[in-house]
């Protein structure tokens, strides 16, 4: 990895708070993944994975990284438009979490 994308990466997880990550979850996962998902094509949340608290996020901080994160698998199809900033900034916080 480049040193510059390194001092990228160490800038962006200074600045992801809780309470930015917990607005990227509202953002980008929730309409699936809650208790009651908005999302038409979801009754219940996939597999039961609800994201919807601080908690929840860090019970499944694996399976975010893995899915967000590392790739683009969710959200499905990046149907909300998630960035890579808020990727990078999602991985920060669940790696120093």
């Amino acid at each position: 990895m480049a040193a510059t994308t390194r001092r990228r990466i160490a800038t962006r997880a200074r600045i992801a708070d809780t309470g930015s990550v917990v607005a990227i979850a509202q953002k980008h996962c929730v309409a699936c993944h809650a208790i009651r998902p908005t999302h038409e094509a979801f009754p219940e949340a996939p597999k039961g994975v609800r994201l919807e608290t601080v908690e929840e996020l860090r019970r499944y901080a694996v399976l975010i990284e893995q899915q967000a994160v590392r790739s683009d698998v969710m959200p499905l199809g990046n149907e909300t438009g998630m960035t890579d900033d808020e990727r990078r900034d999602l991985g920060a916080w669940l790696g120093g979490e």
